[in-house]
């Protein structure tokens, strides 16, 4: 979606006219057209406003992927690493201990699940970088 379709929605969800957003950010009428029909494009500082304004990021408005917002492989695989060694420990031992208290075969069998389900979903996201 471009950036001018983008501005057109959030204007359009948040029952405002051209000339109110303007009024807002501080531009004309013309120029808010102009952004959303693709004819112009705000400058920076412009740009950071109408994403404050609306509060998204300038990264939503120009349609990227923010790099930060997905897991870098190393994280992603430290994260594997201490689920599978959490799941190993919770698994192989009959009563293992959390807090000070041996866990019930129920609860056990809880945590057992949402590791699995961690991994898969870790799994998901990471395929999706791919």
């Amino acid at each position: 979606m471009s950036f001018g379709s983008r501005l057109k929605n959030l204007r359009l969800q948040n029952k405002m006219t051209q000339q109110m957003l303007g009024d807002v950010i501080h531009v004309s009428k013309v120029s808010i057209s102009g952004y959303e029909n693709g004819n112009r494009f705000p400058d920076t500082s412009t740009l950071q406003q109408i994403a404050d304004f609306f509060q998204v990021t300038t990264d939503y408005l120009l349609d990227r992927k923010v790099p930060s917002e997905l897991l870098s492989e190393d994280f992603a695989k430290d994260i594997e690493i201490e689920l599978k060694s959490l799941l190993k420990i919770v698994s192989e031992q009959d009563y293992p201990i959390f807090h000070g208290r041996p866990l019930d075969c129920h609860t056990k069998e809880l945590i057992t699940q949402s590791f699995k389900f961690d991994l898969l979903l870790l799994e998901k996201m990471t395929a999706k970088r791919r």
